[in-house]
């Protein structure tokens, strides 16, 4: 309704697109707002092109993509600012971003260097039967 927009005003121009919705919601929710869930929903996009990692990269490369170009989705201070605008609370955020870096340079130091190599499971896998039975 135009009232959210009218309370709690539009979504945080610092925060990227892709998680607006995030911050946007925990506002909301900040707010008293009741927000509603469609657990049938599914939302599909094309997937990101393929990017070349920022380890295989120049030095100098790496440095403007970390530090200097803001536009940068690696970019350290916008990873901060996202941490930050779309958890719960900031303590949280802090605690997110930390942690994320944290796990990077374990994995740094444990000489995980092949990039196929995925300690984790993707969300596709970890989603894809859910979207296959439903």
């Amino acid at each position: 309704p135009a009232a959210v927009f009218a309370e709690a005003g539009l979504l945080n121009p610092r925060i990227s697109a892709q998680y607006g919705d995030a911050e946007f919601t925990t506002r909301l929710r900040k707010r008293g707002w009741r927000l509603i869930i469609e657990p049938r929903a599914r939302v599909f996009c094309q997937p990101n092109a393929e990017h070349i990692p920022v380890t295989t990269q120049p030095l100098r490369k790496q440095i403007e993509l970390l530090f200097r170009k803001r536009s940068s989705g690696i970019n350290i201070m916008h990873q901060f600012r996202q941490s930050i605008y779309t958890a719960p609370n900031k303590i949280s955020g802090l605690a997110g971003f930390i942690s994320f870096y944290v796990r990077v340079f374990m994995r740094k130091l444990s000489g995980c260097r092949n990039n196929n190599q995925q300690l984790e499971t993707s969300l596709t896998e970890v989603f894809a039967e859910t979207v296959k039975n439903d």
